[in-house]
């Protein structure tokens, strides 16, 4: 077959179109009406165990958005998943006329009322609800209790929304979704990433005089070192550590390792540059001066080293980021203050 011969402009496009089975024309069909429509698309999906019940489907949604199902959330507040009267009618009964007046109330319902359409992975049209839904439901079926609202039967659903409050604990619906989904190392690499991006440039900063003497007198004064020689001085090699320890380490999570990674050691053991030169100006050294500032005004107040250190981690504690994406103090036992 010549060049001549070979579909062009429509034909091609008919062409190839004949060459895709029934599935993936399907497929192209439902993201062509997803991007028209501004439709999500769900990036991650997983199944949810709760309060006792387990696979509940949910998902996570390309712009975020933590999804659960309508009869996941029914399941959850312990109510039939059959029935014909609909479910934002059938939690305003549950709740009493008297308490959906409320602005938590008329949320919840018109939460209800309005489900989130969405593609899942499979390219399967499906609805559902924010994952916080069920949060809004049991506080509103606690206050409902709370003020007698609530009697009969309806006094289970108190019962189940403080065992789900319990299940759910300080992780968050949000939280309990991204492990099911696995989307929790996806957070905490775009997290690591934006707090990187914001405080370390992509390249080299001109030098500017950033640690002031006083920083290091005051070191020498806690550890009881006599002040140096101005014209013939080295300082202690540890105080490379002590500069990481007290400073870098502490700016945000993540900051020192990239450093270090932009800012490499030599053969020499010594590193090319100042890591202080590889900070953003708009950010990483305006926030580097401010907590120099603090860690100094600390150096000032304390009477001893171990005194320094322990103020040190209670004001300016060392964040991390671990595997699941939560941020935790990294903490030490505190240093005798003699």
């Amino acid at each position: 077959m010549n060049e001549e011969s070979l579909p062009t402009g429509s034909a091609g496009g008919h062409a190839r179109a004949a060459k895709l089975s029934p599935e993936q024309r399907k497929d192209i069909a439902r993201r062509a009406a997803a991007a028209k429509w501004n439709i999500p698309v769900a990036s991650h999906e997983g199944v949810l165990n709760l309060s006792g019940w387990s696979n509940f489907p949910c998902w996570v949604l390309n712009d975020e958005r933590r999804i659960i199902s309508q009869r996941s959330f029914m399941v959850a507040i312990g109510m039939a998943a059959h029935s014909r009267i609909p479910l934002a009618e059938r939690v305003s009964q549950v709740l009493d006329p008297r308490n959906t007046r409320s602005d938590s109330a008329v949320a919840l319902i018109y939460a209800l009322e309005h489900p989130i359409r969405f593609y899942t992975k499979e390219n399967v049209d499906a609805f559902g609800f924010d994952g916080e839904i069920i949060i809004d439901f049991c506080r509103a079926v606690l206050y409902a209790r709370r003020v007698g609202h609530l009697a009969g039967a309806a006094l289970d659903y108190a019962d189940q929304a403080e065992r789900l409050l319990v299940s759910i604990g300080k992780t968050g619906i949000a939280g309990l979704i991204d492990e099911a989904t696995g989307y929790q190392e996806v957070r905490a690499k775009d997290a690591l990433a934006k707090i990187l991006e914001q405080y370390v440039a992509k390249e080299l900063q001109l030098w500017t005089k950033t640690f002031p003497e006083e920083f290091y007198k005051e070191i020498f004064r806690l550890r009881k070192w006599d002040w140096f020689n101005p014209k013939r001085f080295t300082r202690p090699s540890v105080f490379g550590h002590w500069t990481n320890d007290f400073v870098y380490d502490r700016l945000a999570p993540g900051v020192r390792e990239e450093l270090c990674a932009r800012n490499p050691k030599l053969e020499t053991g010594r590193r090319k540059d100042k890591h202080h030169q590889w900070l953003t100006g708009d950010i990483g050294h305006p926030q580097l001066r401010a907590h120099l500032d603090g860690v100094i005004r600390i150096l000032r107040g304390s009477r001893s080293w171990g005194e320094f250190r322990n103020f040190l981690d209670r004001f300016y504690p060392k964040v991390a980021t671990v595997e699941l994406g939560f941020e935790v103090t990294v903490s030490r036992k505190p240093l005798p203050e003699n």
